[in-house]
């Protein structure tokens, strides 16, 4: 059975409610994509005991969207 990954548009309290995409596989938090204070789009993953596997032309679509979703960039 293939996985579901769910991308969603979310505020990060860590960072005065900014903006940010959380990417995540059967309800559990896997990654974070977000700018930093210099507009940069970085992608976050948090650490796993397993390996975690993100497809990687859904994630592509994903990091495009974010590029003109996510405020702060050029």
């Amino acid at each position: 059975m293939e996985s579901q990954w769910l991308a969603e548009v979310t505020n990060d309290p860590r960072r005065d409610y900014d903006l940010c995409i959380q990417l995540s596989e059967a309800d559990v938090h896997w990654a974070l994509i977000e700018r930093t204070d210099s507009g940069e789009l970085v992608l976050t993953v948090d650490p796993s005991t397993r390996l975690v596997q993100i497809p990687a032309k859904w994630l592509a679509k994903i990091l495009v969207a974010a590029e003109e979703d996510l405020p702060g960039g050029e």
